[in-house]
């Protein structure tokens, strides 16, 4: 491997600060020549949908961090705002280079359009096509990954015929990962989309909102605390449980809540707020102001897991 250069992963970007990826080597396992009867060259992980992605993708190393975040993460006082490669010496490209390596899951092998594991020799026992490491290692329980794929392709198809991305099949497991996605960081939701492919913002908070264990009970409800029962089983968490509760003053205002289709703001229940037709707003307002029900401060229960 060139000292002078960093290899690239899975990140699907053309340009880093304005530059191709170009003349990256990679490191890549060693490989000998010689064959005996019961050994066989592996192919790795091929077919039409692999092929397609690897033709897509510029990366020869998949299911690592991008590059930028890694070299940020070993050299802070480097990169305070955007990363070049031009600040950093020879060793420390070694070291960055061996970081993504090591953080890498498998390997994008572009003379043979096929995917294989880091650890892949080339070759396979007697009797199989595809060496036991690429087998067991490269798509194994990767069902968010794959289902990249499988949109990607959608979308490419689709564009090469000059249609539109509606009524694109997601698989589930993918379609949690962008919502968990969306949840942490909508900035990073949407370089996602750019980059690659995903649902609209959208239609992940449309999803977000009809699904029976989003909280849109503003109440202190049994409801609500079976929902977070239903997440604590899912994560088969069994340690204790942080209990909290805040009382925060607020500045009276009222306001209308699409979700739950009600006015905001005040002391009243929202079946005693709710709004089915424009007329309902006024006297709704007027029965408000009667009864002084703007609410001047909020007291909030929060369920907590504790990370270990």
């Amino acid at each position: 491997m060139d000292d002078d250069d960093i290899i690239t992963v899975d990140e699907n970007e053309v340009e880093i600060n304005g530059k191709r990826n170009a003349n990256i080597e990679i490191i890549s396992p060693a490989i000998t020549n010689k064959t005996g009867r019961k050994r066989k060259s592996c192919l790795g992980l091929c077919s039409d949908l692999i092929a397609k992605y690897v033709n897509r993708t510029l990366a020869y190393y998949g299911g690592a961090c991008r590059v930028e975040v890694i070299a940020k993460e070993m050299y802070p006082e480097k990169f305070p705002n955007k990363f070049t490669r031009k600040k950093l010496k020879p060793s420390q490209k070694r070291a960055l280079n061996w970081k993504i390596y090591v953080e890498s899951r498998w390997r994008i092998d572009k003379d043979c359009n096929a995917v294989r594991a880091k650890k892949c020799t080339g070759y396979s026992d007697s009797g199989k096509t595809i060496c036991h490491e690429s087998n067991k290692d490269a798509f194994k329980e990767k069902s968010v990954f794959t289902g990249l794929c499988e949109v990607m392709v959608q979308a490419a198809v689709r564009k090469d015929n000059n249609k539109g991305k509606q009524n694109i099949q997601y698989n589930e497991d993918f379609t949690n990962f962008l919502i968990i996605l969306e949840s942490f960081s909508t900035q990073a939701f949407n370089l996602f989309r750019q980059n690659l492919e995903g649902r609209t913002i959208q239609n992940i908070r449309k999803l977000r909102t009809n699904n029976e264990d989003t909280l849109t009970n503003p109440n202190l409800s049994f409801e609500n605390v079976a929902k977070f029962k239903r997440l604590i089983d899912i994560l088969n968490y069994q340690e204790p449980i942080v209990a909290m509760s805040d009382n925060t003053k607020l500045k009276p205002a009222l306001r209308y809540n699409p979700v739950l289709g009600c006015i905001i703001g005040l002391t009243l229940s929202v079946e005693q707020t709710k709004i089915n037709a424009y007329e309902d707003i006024q006297p709704i307002i007027n029965d408000i102001k009667i009864k002084k029900a703007i609410a001047k401060d909020v007291r909030a229960y929060i369920l907590q897991v504790i990370e270990w």
